[in-house]
């Protein structure tokens, strides 16, 4: 599985299905399954690396909520990381038929002081 979020210049692949969104990364054969049937996230006591995620779209945005990671995942090779009841927000949109904009947001009132942000817009020819 793919943590949320980690920047990747490899690639990933969207694919959707009528029950889930599908992102696979192009190296490690890493992926995320992400459901739109609007089930119920696990028990509380129920932690993983990459957490739960559920997805839903607002018009043509897809936001996917991730909740339920155990605390011990790094986001990037500095090894920075987020807490166990971090919340992730992404926001993936088609921009044009080569263009995507993507935006995460890490709520975690118990390593960060404030709610962090970052935003790209990507080509075909780069990464999500």
């Amino acid at each position: 599985m793919k943590s949320v979020p980690r920047y990747s210049q490899r690639g990933y692949e969207l694919v959707q299905t009528r029950d889930a969104v599908i992102m696979m990364l192009n190296w490690g054969h890493v992926y995320r399954v992400i459901p739109l049937d609007n089930r119920p996230y696990p028990s509380d006591a129920v932690r993983t690396w990459m957490g739960s995620a559920r997805g839903h779209f607002e018009g043509d945005t897809l936001v996917i909520e991730t909740t339920n990671m155990n605390g011990k995942m790094w986001l990037d090779s500095g090894g920075n990381f987020i807490g166990r009841n971090a919340k992730v927000t992404e926001r993936i949109r088609l921009v044009s038929s080569n263009d995507l904009d993507y935006q995460a947001t890490i709520d975690d009132p118990g390593t960060l002081t404030q709610p962090w942000t970052l935003t790209s817009t990507r080509s075909k020819n780069w990464a999500l």
